[in-house]
């Protein structure tokens, strides 16, 4: 474990998608129009979404999460180790089932998301004694996604500890998020990563007329996600609007959030500014757009610049740098 340069903690899950042709209300009929993964899930969770798009960029990347010891959870611990994400801190509970998650979407755009722990929930037994080997890591930069309150703060406690730059991924899960570990997260994190409608529920949580405002409470970027228009980049120097790439197709929107953390990730680890880092997070999200699952249609490096090229010019990465 060692060796790995980035460390990415939060919830696993294997997912099930459900496209219905609208939203209709209470005792009302929607029509499903398309499904994949009912019979077979395929694989997901933020964090590991974000680990495995990492490690088919080159980055060494470990991941913290629980899984339970069945057939899903046993094999998907062994194709993130194949893949090179170091899941010495990826725990199998025996008699407990792997966490499921199903995901509804319309053709509007708008989403619901059903989430079963399962093993997840048993996160503080199957970790307590293991989690201190973090501060023995050499991490360069940390990613919070959303998962076990316990877990999300005994990993920020060490990555704090050691001085590690850490990226939240805010989702709009507050089980996830009690009050207290809220504010810990908004007082260390250096970057956050948030969509329209999460920056109106942070808004209201905190008390804040504009998420801009967290840049002056030691916030070094903040990144505002907006679909297929683009994001916006907040920081000291000012705001940028970062133009949504496209895709060759789209077919599953589920994970682009996840992608676009990676890219971010992947840029910051190679010492590039925020704005450009997440030039490389639109790049890659374009990517998880063009088949069903989070993690189906990743890039790996050729692509990745390849894409980048066509969207906004020369790679901005030296070749060898940080490997």
């Amino acid at each position: 474990m060692s060796g790995a340069n980035i460390l990415v903690t939060g919830y696993a899950s294997f997912d099930s998608f459900i496209l219905i042709d609208h939203f209709c209300g209470e005792g009302k009929t929607s029509t499903v129009l398309a499904f994949e993964g009912l019979e077979r899930p395929l694989p997901g969770g933020c964090a590991c979404n974000i680990a495995v798009a990492c490690a088919r960029l080159g980055i060494r990347t470990a991941l913290v999460t629980v899984l339970g010891a069945d057939e899903y959870g046993t094999a998907y611990k062994e194709f993130l180790t194949k893949l090179g994400v170091d899941t010495s801190l990826v725990s199998l509970q025996k008699g407990l089932s792997s966490p499921r998650t199903f995901l509804i979407n319309d053709r509007a755009g708008n989403h619901i998301t059903l989430y079963y722990p399962g093993a997840s929930d048993m996160v503080m037994q199957a970790l307590k004694s293991k989690i201190s080997i973090i501060q023995e890591l050499n991490i360069s930069h940390g990613v919070i996604t959303v998962g076990d309150p316990w877990l999300t703060r005994e990993v920020v406690f060490y990555l704090e500890k050691k001085g590690v730059p850490i990226l939240w991924s805010f989702k709009g899960d507050m089980r996830a998020y009690p009050p207290d570990l809220l504010q810990y997260l908004l007082n260390v994190s250096a970057y956050l990563v948030i969509n329209e409608s999460e920056a109106i529920l942070l808004k209201q949580l905190v008390g804040l007329r504009d998420v801009s405002e967290l840049l002056k409470r030691g916030l070094q970027g903040l990144i505002v996600t907006k679909g297929d228009k683009g994001s916006e980049v907040l920081t000291e120097a000012g705001k940028e609007v970062i133009p949504a790439v496209r895709p060759s197709c789209t077919v599953d929107p589920t994970g682009a959030g996840d992608g676009f953390v990676a890219g971010v990730i992947y840029g910051l680890y190679h010492g590039l500014p925020l704005s450009i880092s997440a030039r490389i997070g639109a790049v890659l999200a374009s990517f998880v757009l063009e088949s069903w699952g989070a993690q189906t249609s990743l890039p790996d490096p050729v692509a990745l610049q390849r894409r980048y090229r066509e969207a906004f010019g020369s790679w901005p990465i030296q070749e060898g740098l940080n490997e």
